[in-house]
């Protein structure tokens, strides 16, 4: 299973985030596994200047062993969209970063209800369009748009999927433009970025580039990620 997980980064105010790198798993089958790889590396200008490589090394500092105390390193706000079962969620818990957890977004109903059992969003949505316009303020957006209109194991309609499942990241982006997270992490599959489909990618490139964003991208084989 291959995953393409776009990095979008921006600059802004006190909180200074300059390199995110990682994995949301496009099935949950390998969600957590694909949560190992984030690493998230942000400058607290409030606190001072170092710089902290949340995924590798706080969670491998041991106490007492520098950094900032938790009690005074920054909540970041989180958003899930097509949330799943929350591998962003949890791979934030299993760091120990520190983050408010404003909204998941999850049609599946089944899904949906293995969430709610194990997290407390402050806002859940059904549907990511019903999430448009009412999503509050945030940091980071984690999003794993449908794989099924885009994968070599499917019907490969893209954008325009008879279920309309090729147009959810259109929603996203809307959202994206609206509330412009510091960070967002867009993932879907190999065949997201083959063929006909890598219009559709570059064109999701292109729009968060015309929001001030830098913007990166990386394939990567989750059979690396265990």
């Amino acid at each position: 299973q291959f995953v393409v997980c776009l990095l979008f980064l921006l600059w802004l105010g006190g909180l200074r985030i300059f390199n995110v790198s990682g994995a949301l798993a496009a099935s949950d089958v390998y969600t957590r596994q694909s949560m190992k790889s984030i690493k998230c590396m942000y400058d607290c200008k409030a606190h001072g200047s170092a710089a902290y490589d949340i995924a590798a090394k706080r969670s491998r500092r041991k106490p007492g062993s520098g950094g900032l105390p938790l009690h005074l390193q920054p909540t970041t706000r989180v958003v899930t969209l097509c949330s799943g079962i929350e591998a962003p969620i949890q791979g934030l818990e299993n760091l120990k970063v520190p983050f408010e957890h404003l909204v998941s977004c999850e049609k599946n109903k089944r899904v949906k209800s293995v969430l709610l059992q194990n997290f407390q969003p402050t806002i859940y949505f059904d549907d990511v369009k019903n999430a448009e316009g009412h999503v509050p303020e945030h940091d980071m957006l984690w999003a794993g748009y449908p794989c099924q209109p885009f994968s070599t194991a499917g019907l490969r309609q893209g954008i325009a999927d008879s279920q309309g499942r090729g147009k959810v990241i259109f929603s996203i982006l809307k959202i994206i433009q609206t509330t412009r997270p510091k960070v967002v992490v867009l993932e879907n599959v190999k065949g997201a970025i083959s063929g006909d489909q890598l219009g559709v990618f570059l064109e999701i490139i292109f729009f968060l580039q015309g929001l001030g964003y830098h913007v990166e991208w990386n394939l990567m084989d989750t059979k690396f990620f265990q």
